[in-house]
This record gives structure tokens, sequence and C-alpha cells, in this order.
């Protein structure tokens, strides 16, 4: 038996509220890494088969706002 890749949104919600913050295209390049844009609907939701889109997302982002500490950041 394989593990399923999983993220929860708390996760994804840390970084698109730093990414808010600097007023980076955050909804846009969530739908690019294909991504949900809602944090607020079910925060403690899993997203699930979407972990490598997740690390895109943080590395693009972390790239595109020179924030190279972002995952940092975020985790608190």
């Amino acid at each position: 038996m394989s593990a399923l890749p999983l993220a929860k949104i708390p996760t994804l919600a840390n970084h698109g509220a730093i990414l808010e913050g600097i007023s980076a295209p955050l909804n846009a390049e969530l739908r690019r890494a294909g991504l949900p844009t809602v944090f607020d609907e079910n925060p403690a939701a899993w997203v699930s088969s979407q972990r490598q889109r997740l690390r895109y997302f943080i590395v693009n982002m972390a790239s595109r706002e020179g924030i190279s500490d972002l995952g940092q950041l975020a985790g608190g």
C-alpha cells in the first residue's frame, strides 16, 4: 500500500497570508499551480494528491517575490 500525499489547508493558508501581506498575485498563482484559492471555506481540510503542486507553488512564489525563507516564515 502506497502513501497518499496530503497537505492540510492551513499549510497553504500560512503561505497565502504572507504573500497577501505583500500584495503578491496569490489567487492567480494558486490557480496556475492547480491549488484551491479559498482557505476559509474549510480550514481543517486536507488537499489530496497536491503535495508536488504545493511545493511548486511555494518555490515559485518565493523566487518571484524574492522571499528566500518563505517556508520558514510560514512555518512559524
